[in-house]
Order: structure tokens, then C-alpha cells, then sequence
């Protein structure tokens, strides 16, 4: 089982606030205790606790798309940790 934790505010910068964000995921270590990552931009943090059953190279996570160096999207799921 997978986890995600999130946090949205336009009240502040959350790129200050990382270590908020990073101990969130860590509380989730059990739920998900092969991997783990965070993501975080100045409006949204990121995060994701991963149980590798399925697609071990290819589920890190929070998952980004770039354009000219940089990031227009960033997601998380927990799709990937169930699925058949």
C-alpha cells in the first residue's frame, strides 16, 4: 500500500517549509517502505511512501514533467502501487 501526503497554501512560500513536508512522508514509512520522495514548489508540497510490487525502475514518485527546464506538472498516485 502506498501513501501520499500533500499540502497546499497561496498564503506563503512552502519551498521554506520542506521539513514540514519531508517528516509528513516519513510518517507514512510503513505504508510504503521501498522508496519515498517529495516534491515542492512555492504554492504545493508533494509526497509519496511507495510499496515496489509492480514496475520497480519505473514508479518513482512525485513524478514530473519539464518544459524548458521547467517543472509544468507534478503528480503523485497511488494507482501504480495497486494495480494488476
Amino acid at each position: 500500500m502506498c501513501g501520499i501526503a500533500g499540502w497546499v497554501s497561496y498564503d506563503g512560500d512552502l519551498r521554506s517549509h520542506q521539513d514540514v513536508i519531508t517528516r509528513m512522508t516519513k510518517t507514512m514509512a510503513r505504508r510504503g517502505p521501498d522508496a519515498g520522495g517529495v516534491w515542492i514548489d512555492r504554492h504545493v508540497g508533494l509526497g509519496h511512501r511507495r510499496l515496489a510490487v509492480i514496475d520497480l525502475a519505473g514508479g518513482v514518485q512525485p513524478m514530473q514533467a519539464e518544459e524548458l527546464g521547467q517543472t509544468t506538472v507534478s503528480l503523485t498516485t497511488s494507482w501504480s502501487c495497486v494495480r494488476n
